[in-house]
């Protein structure tokens, strides 16, 4: 299945879906698509890169995501973490250079612009903690 057939089939899959429950659908593209700021949801999440040239970075943004979201979490190291883990992931890769080259970019946009993602997470998982 070519590329551009597989990105039309997501977004007729999506918009089927938000039809259906636009809450349950938001949700599920979250999980879908766990790269990116949780802020930013509906079809505009699917401009989102997932990986690049075959590797697949979504396991590094769920780790990323689950860093923050523990008390009292580093914010640098949480990120530094997150750029290991794509330019692992771009081994697997066709192009492994091109790959490192959006990890990095994906990296130095998190780095720069995550802070209040980074405050936001972990004022939910204090609350979390306060309320056990």
């Amino acid at each position: 299945m070519n590329s551009r057939y597989a990105f039309l089939l997501l977004i007729a899959t999506v918009a089927i879906t938000l039809a259906d429950s636009p809450a349950r659908a938001g949700d599920a593209l979250l999980r879908a698509r766990p790269c990116g700021p949780d802020s930013i949801r509906g079809p505009l999440r699917l401009l989102i890169p997932q990986g690049a040239y075959g590797a697949d970075f979504r396991p590094a943004c769920r780790a990323h995501d689950a860093c923050y979201d523990t008390p009292g979490a580093n914010r640098a190291a949480c990120d530094a973490k997150f750029l290991e883990d794509m330019l692992c992931a771009c081994e697997q890769s066709r192009h492994p250079a091109l790959c490192r080259r959006r990890a990095r970019a994906m990296y130095r946009i998190t780095a720069k612009r995550g802070e209040k993602s980074f405050r936001e997470a972990q004022l939910v998982a204090q609350q979390k903690l306060n309320a056990e």
